[in-house]
């Protein structure tokens, strides 16, 4: 059996997501396989959920599939249960577009957006059946690269890779996947490829690099083993040398179903402050390719400008939440557009043209309004360089209450650099000024986000401690008790996940050694608390002789660092120079005028303008039974109209009511797509009409949503040749309605009957009563005494999960008939009060008990019909 024909088989009914590896996003890039085309793997280091809202990797998935002799294609890092699936039947790790294997590839390019994820590269590897270390892999064997901001300090990971991009990854590796392209066609060995890229600005070999040690195992430095290799790698910015700059439209990718969110519910603080602040690394790559693009964030705001939460959301953090938030906006609304989204090769600038509306504003809302004075007062957050005083929070925090958010998100660190005991005091004071000024706003609630400091490489900070676990949840501790008789929700961070943050982004290669062994102990998805395993990395750090305490230890600033031979633009005397600044409380010179908001930060004038133009001088201030005064008779007509004189306007002829019609439809759903749940098929509807460019009817609201209603929900896994539902468009007449909605559903769904509805009609799920199903049993033959064992019962007993929790259900009344023929298991299950069986629950019962795995047969509905008295009726029979 071919890999495609066991995944559909033996991997994905098993698997609790299946829609993380099927692949028929829209605007997915699935390329016809040629001898001369390089094939190029695009591994997410995380799972789908992150990935798939991740503006750098999909930005560089188009880059490279630009190219017309390279195929790029997606792999992401499975799901726990995914990869034990994957073991036990032997499956290699595949991408989601061909079900390619991963070591088949000609190339893997890995993107790791934290150093959380680097046992996640790992675990992809060994699914592919490829040697995790580098110098043990044979000249057959894809050359692995890394990119990503996780690498600014690449040595952790170095030995897993064959060469790492610590900067800007778009420009080289273009140039990369042409070496790669062309040891393809020249049959050059592995070594040649590697001297070949080492050349390539901004690419770092690892293998021509050796750390250097003194007889106390301190590091020293790092030494070049190949004289060719640079002796610093410096970073190389998008659109440095690039030639022939085209302007190319992007169709985004967009899942069919809805666009997950997986995200830890304590994410890491990224750039809240623009490059000024202290925390976080320099800007290391371009607007394009960074996820918090610049120009990506302008055109959001854009888009609000009339929602009237426009002046609010100029104060918005550019931080993660709002990233996805918008990039997942736009690529909804650019989904069937041409132009609306463009990307500029090969510098990969992002444009994205959008009008405005008010629908991103109500998607922002539902995250809450994100603001982030990391620290209590003032004096500490002048050490981290921001400009934001508590009155500018509560001004801030007031504006958005005003533009309609309900929920404050205040975010801070503790154990920060220069830390005192009563700061913590001072985040409880300040949480009690917000909520006094929440009482003014019934329905707003507040919620503090906190999670420990972790020193960063390329920042000033980058010799500071980090304090260790235990003091650090003494701290959240003493927070959480602050906080406690206060109406305020909270959300901390796992101490431990922030000292074990530390000891990755500041280790040497030695660290490496640590990751593959707590690897190899379980670790993996660590940035998700459920995942979480801190005791295989403590076992790890002792069998490799490292103490973890010490990785957090302050670093003297005349010592080697391991990441001193990458150049992103900042020399250590800068830094150097920044920390002192810092330690002495005061603000960076471009900072002084600014206030700390928003992307890069306002200028105060700016921000004071602002919210005089855009907050009432107290809250309920208008006069609200003000009545404007009356306009004079010589000034306007009998409604206030301005008279007019001359030649009146031709009267304008009222446009005609559009021509509603209802459609009754009949439509399948096999191969991938019966993994999709009835929300996501609800979503591809509505995707597939605005491609075809089919007008359906909206509701009324900020959240308009299709005039589409379903019959009976499909249980996923299950396929059907009989799934209705009825749609109203705003077209005179339903013609070719079948063809051009099937150009644009998803594979493995398609329209097979249709027809108007002329009369009224109760709808599908009010009417539909009777379901029947197939399991096709293949060479299982399945004893006719199991089906009267099962039909003699009186009732059979299932745990059902509900919204209220597991509750024991007999589905035996609802199963009318259960008969088998020679492949197949024919079930025929009714719906009584609005109460029925599922499909799944019925072969369950049925089968589990005597150890058959019902989920390896194939199952799909035949038929939904309307059972009248003696009559049985198809939907299409009562129109």
């Amino acid at each position: 059996m071919e890999l495609k024909a066991r995944i559909d088989a033996e991997f994905l009914p098993f698997v609790s997501k299946p829609a993380r590896y099927l692949g028929n996003e829209y605007n997915a890039v699935l390329k016809s396989p040629q001898p001369e085309q390089l094939r190029v793997a695009l591994c997410f280091s995380d799972l789908y959920e992150a990935g798939i809202r991740n503006t750098a990797f999909e930005t560089l998935y188009h880059c490279l599939n630009s190219l017309p002799n390279i195929s790029a294609e997606r792999v992401y890092t499975p799901g726990t249960d995914a990869e034990a699936i994957l073991r036990a039947a032997a499956i290699p790790l595949f991408s989601v577009e061909s079900k390619f294997p991963l070591n088949e590839f000609d190339l893997l390019v890995f993107y790791f957006p934290d150093v959380f994820s680097f046992t996640n590269l790992l675990t992809m590897l060994h699914l592919g059946g490829i040697p995790p270390r580098a110098r043990e892999r044979n000249a057959g064997e894809p050359p692995v690269i890394g990119v990503g901001p996780a690498l600014i300090n690449p040595e952790p990971p170095a030995a897993f890779l064959d060469a790492v991009v610590p900067g800007d990854p778009a420009v080289a590796l273009w140039e990369i996947a042409a070496a790669a392209g062309r040891a393809k066609s020249g049959r050059r060995d592995r070594q040649a490829f590697l001297r070949a890229i080492a050349a390539i600005p901004g690419v770092y070999v690892p293998s021509f690099y050796e750390p250097v040690y003194n007889d106390f195992k301190e590091f020293q430095g790092i030494a070049r083993l190949e004289p060719s290799a640079p002796e610093r790698i410096r970073n190389a910015a998008a659109g440095s040398g690039a030639k022939d700059e085209k302007i190319c439209p992007l169709k985004p990718l967009l899942p069919p179903g809805d666009l997950p969110n997986n995200r830890p519910a304590a994410g890491q603080y990224e750039r809240f402050t623009g490059e000024n602040n202290r925390f976080a690394p320099g800007r290391v790559f371009p607007p394009a390719t960074e996820q918090s693009a610049e120009n990506l964030y302008r055109e959001l705001l854009k888009c609000l400008q009339g929602s009237g939460a426009e002046p609010a959301a100029r104060l918005l953090s550019n931080d993660a939440l709002f990233r996805e938030t918008g990039w997942g906006f736009a690529k909804e609304k650019c989904l069937a557009e041409e132009h609306l989204l463009s990307i500029s090769l090969p510098s990969t600038e992002l444009t994205l043209r959008l009008p405005a509306t008010g629908e991103l504003a109500g998607a922002l809302k539902e995250n809450g309004f994100a603001l982030s004075p990391l620290a209590g007062g003032p004096r500490l957050r002048s050490v981290l360089n921001l400009n934001l005083r508590d009155q500018d929070i509560l001004d801030a925090a007031r504006l958005a209450l005003e533009n309609g958010w309900q929920t404050i998100r205040l975010n801070f660190m503790l154990g920060l650099p220069a830390e005192k005991p009563e700061e913590i005091a001072a985040i409880a004071a300040l949480a009690k000024k917000c909520l006094e000024l929440l009482k003014s706003y019934p329905e707003a609630q507040l919620l503090v986000s906190a999670q420990g400091f972790s020193p960063k490489p390329h920042t000033p900070f980058q010799w500071e401690k980090q304090e260790s676990a235990a003091l650090l949840e003494e701290k959240f501790e003493q927070l959480r008790q602050s906080l406690a008789d206060l109406p305020v929700k909270t959300v901390f961070q796992n101490p431990r996940l922030a000292s074990l943050e530390t000891a990755l982004s500041r280790g040497d290669r030695r660290t490496g050694e640590v990751i593959e062994s707590a690897w190899r102990r379980g670790a993996r998805l660590d940035a998700y608390k459920e995942t979480f395993r801190g005791e295989a990395w403590e076992r790890a750090f002792r069998e490799k002789e490292i103490d973890w305490e010490a990785c957090l230890a302050p670093i003297s600033v005349t010592v080697a660092l391991p990441w001193d031979h990458i150049d992103l633009g900042a020399s250590k005397a800068d830094l150097k120079e920044e920390k002192l600044r810092a330690y002495q409380g005061q603000l960076h010179p471009r900072n002084k005028d600014m206030v700390s908001l928003g992307y890069g930060g306002l200028p105060r004038t700016e921000f004071e303008a602002l919210l005089r133009g855009n907050l009432p001088a107290e809250r309920g201030s208008a006069d609200k039974g003000a009545v404007s005064p009356p306009q004079s008779a010589a000034m306007g007509g009998p409604q206030g109209e301005a008279m007019q004189y001359g030649r009146r306007e031709r009267k304008r002829q009222a446009p005609v009511q559009v021509i509603k019609r209802k459609i009754r439809i009949r439509y399948s759903k096999s191969g991938p797509a019966r993994f999709l749940s009835h929300l996501d098929i609800v979503r591809v509807f509505d995707f597939s009409a605005r491609l075809a460019k089919i007008p359906l009817v909206y509701s009324q609201g900020l959240r308009p949503n299709p005039k589409i209603s379903y019959a009976l929900p499909l249980s996923p896994g299950v396929a059907s040749t009989a799934e209705y539902l009825d749609m109203e468009v705003e077209i005179g007449r339903e013609t070719d309605i079948q063809g051009r909605f099937n150009q644009f559903l998803p594979g493995g769904i398609q329209i097979l009957q249709y027809q108007g509805i002329f009369a009224k009609v109760p709808a599908l799920a009010a009417v539909i009563n009777r379901s029947t199903y197939e399991a096709l049993l293949a060479d299982f033959t399945l004893p006719e005494e199991w089906l009267a064992e099962w039909l003699a019962q009186p009732e059979v007993q299932i745990r059902r999960e509900t919204k209220e929790g597991m509750k024991e259900v007999d589905i035996r009344p609802y199963v009318r008939q259960l008969t088998r023929t020679q492949s197949n298991l024919n079930v025929t299950i009714d719906i009584i009060e609005g109460r029925t069986a599922k499909i799944t629950e019925v072969l369950e019962s049925l089968l589990s008990p005597r150890g058959i795995e019902y989920r390896k047969f194939q199952v799909q509905r035949t038929g939904q019909y309307i059972v009248e008295n003696d009559s049985i009726l198809t939907p299409f029979d009562i129109i």
